[in-house]
């Protein structure tokens, strides 16, 4: 079934309703080859919010299932390298956290791109560039103070800041903190781990 914008915006509406959070009802686990495909092809570039009926996007139920993948470096280099650019966002993010170096080699190209993307966020789609999905000139954009920082403890740190009202880039490690916030996953873990299966 093709999805059209009209039907996208519907779906995204949908499922808002009440202030953003990072909670969700149990995803339908995707196995490591659908979750693949899921983001090579994936219809929208979006965070870890949900709106007041927590419905979990497909493309983050892929990410994170990715993620926790002993492959994962090289999934989400191929997603980088092979993707629709939706995808490969979510390739960029991956790479942000498993292997930084490959992520330093590849974001240029995109944070010099004029290109727009289709984005969803919390209960509207927009079509920002993708030089400013890469890196935001927000002040008030959220910046990890390391890069597997949770993204519960930057909120400690920032008491003002609400769900709802962060400003994510990937440079800043923003969006890969949302996307894995969103079923309490543990970035700092995961990343260990993935030193360990790349030394």
């Amino acid at each position: 079934m093709r999805l059209t914008l009209f039907s996208l915006a519907s779906m995204v509406l949908l499922s808002c309703g009440g202030e953003a959070q990072f909670v969700a009802a149990p995803p339908t686990p995707l196995s490591p080859p659908e979750s693949l495909e899921t983001l090579l092809t994936a219809t929208v570039f979006t965070d870890g919010r949900f709106g007041m009926t927590c419905t979990m996007r497909p493309e983050v139920i892929a990410f994170q299932a990715l993620f926790n993948e002993p492959t994962a470096p090289r999934d989400f280099e191929f997603l980088t390298l092979n993707g629709n650019l939706q995808g490969q966002l979510y390739g960029l993010c991956g790479l942000f956290l498993l292997a930084p170096e490959r992520f330093d080699e590849l974001v240029p190209q995109f944070a010099m791109s004029d290109e727009h993307v289709l984005q969803a966020v919390p209960c509207m789609l927009n079509h920002p560039k993708v030089s400013t999905v890469i890196k935001s000139d927000s002040p008030d954009t959220v910046r990890l103070r390391y890069p597997s920082q949770p993204l519960k403890e930057w909120l400690l740190e920032h008491p003002d800041a609400t769900p709802s009202s962060l400003i994510f880039d990937i440079v800043g490690g923003g969006y890969t903190a949302s996307l894995l916030a969103a079923d309490g996953c543990d970035p700092k873990e995961k990343t260990l781990e993935a030193g360990k299966t790349n030394a």
